[in-house]
């Protein structure tokens, strides 16, 4: 996303920096991958019916393991770079 790029762009000035800027996106990552599983069917059906709930459905359920793995990766990365 947007939020994530600009995030990731600027490196942080030290470690502790890079730990608050990582955990959040490590908390971002597994809140939008549990949340996901129920907005993203919702959001399928209001675009295209059954067969959009079936998609966001599976978006839901690839997210739930996508999205923290990508926040955990996040969190290593923006500690690392604070070192």
């Amino acid at each position: 996303t947007i939020e994530r790029n600009n995030d990731l762009k600027k490196a942080p000035r030290h470690v502790g920096e890079g730990l608050a800027r990582g955990g959040k996106r490590l908390v971002l990552g597994v809140y939008r991958g549990v949340t996901g599983i129920f907005t993203d069917p919702y959001q399928g059906a209001r675009r295209g019916g059954v067969g959009g709930f079936v998609r966001g459905l599976g978006v839901g359920i690839a997210g739930v393991v996508v999205k923290p793995v990508v926040g955990g990766v996040d969190f290593v990365s923006l500690t690392m770079q604070g070192i």
